[in-house]
């Protein structure tokens, strides 16, 4: 992780369950050079940690906010102050 990169810890709640929402993310975060996870929780939220620079990770955000198909996130929460749960080498979706 270079030293402009922080890990930032991602929640997103609305229609993001079983309508290709984590597939968005990592073809999103693949183009924007981030590293990081994002799996389904069973409260039927999203989780995302992802490390890379804020402006890249804002960009991420607006993206997920417009959505896409049926996928639509009605709420993001972003925590920046985050210890990395490890260091990242690519973006997973985690099952």
């Amino acid at each position: 992780m270079s030293s402009e990169s922080k890990t930032f810890h991602i929640i997103v709640k609305g229609s993001v369950q079983g309508v290709g929402f984590r597939s968005l993310v990592k073809h999103h975060a693949d183009k924007l050079g981030l590293s990081g996870t994002v799996k389904n929780l069973s409260n039927g939220t999203v989780e995302i940690y992802v490390q890379g620079d804020e402006d890249r990770v804002s960009q991420l955000t607006c993206v997920l906010k417009e959505g896409k198909g049926l996928a639509k996130a009605e709420h993001i929460n972003v925590d920046d102050d985050v210890r990395a749960p490890k260091e990242y080498q690519s973006f997973e979706i985690v099952f």
